[in-house]
């Protein structure tokens, strides 16, 4: 028998709310919008130490959503 997990949808747009929501989970999906609306998946797999995440984002190699350009230039401590 297949069980189907309950799924929670949380919205935020304040960065801090976002962090203390995914680090109180062991897993979570996270979606991004960019300027022109194009959408991007993140999955993110939590570890064992606080803050530790074992699994987190893959992006086509157009990168049309803009996702990776703007992952290689975040600072997470420049949000805390």
């Amino acid at each position: 028998m297949c069980r189907r997990r309950r799924v929670e949808q949380t919205s935020v747009s304040d960065f801090k709310q976002a962090l203390e929501l995914i680090f109180n989970l062991d897993e979570a999906h996270v979606y991004f919008k960019n300027e022109a609306g194009r959408k991007h998946r993140v999955f993110l797999v939590m570890g064992n130490s606080p803050e530790e995440v074992t699994a987190d984002w893959s992006y086509a190699k157009d990168d049309a959503t803009g996702f990776n350009a703007a992952m290689d230039v975040f600072k997470a401590e420049d949000h805390l």
